[in-house]
């Protein structure tokens, strides 16, 4: 999975967990809204990894570029 995928689909995740935990409130449902919570949870931690993965991967191709530009 690529890094903006990560991103995209942590940030969907979040907002589905969001839908789930307000319609398990109306609902009294504590099994859907805890459901939610955790989606939600999941998906924060899925864009925090992308992001992360993203910033490790430019600074990466920056020392690459260093090295190829200033080899001694």
């Amino acid at each position: 999975m690529s890094i903006d995928e990560n991103r995209l689909e942590g940030a969907a995740n979040t907002t589905v967990g969001k839908v789930q935990d307000a319609i398990g409130a109306l609902k009294g449902d504590l099994k859907l809204q805890a459901e939610g919570k955790l989606r939600q949870v999941r998906g924060a931690a899925q864009q925090a990894y992308g992001k992360v993965s993203g910033q490790a991967e430019i600074t990466r191709s920056q020392a690459d570029e260093f090295i190829r530009t200033k080899p001694y």
